[in-house]
């Protein structure tokens, strides 16, 4: 992967399950800035995709601009779901997956 040139141009998403229970927390969502490391608050092992796209959004969109990529593992968390979510709040509208190219 290219190496971003200015910090949140570039974004790594995963979980860190199955921790022990603290104030009702039992995962951290790790959201890793490609440029510098920040730190990022604890959720619940149950999140949603759509609370998923909602926490990335308020804790890294509103302070930081929406990232040029985002990069996961492919867990289920991040499969079409949180896509379709973000998508869906970013109001980008959908295709109609009828795409042609003309040569």
């Amino acid at each position: 992967l290219p190496i971003p040139s200015k910090p949140w141009q570039s974004i790594a998403l995963d979980f860190i399950t199955d921790i022990p229970v603290s104030k009702g927390f039992n995962t951290i969502l790790t959201v890793i800035d490609r440029y510098e490391d920040d730190p990022f608050p604890a959720i619940t092992k149950e999140i949603t995709s759509e609370e998923t796209v909602e926490t990335v959004m308020r804790e890294v969109c509103r302070h930081h601009g929406l990232p040029d990529s985002i990069i996961s593992n492919g867990g289920s968390q991040f499969v079409s779901k949180f896509w379709k979510h973000l998508f869906k709040m970013l109001k980008v509208p959908p295709t109609n997956r009828q795409t042609s190219r003309q040569t």
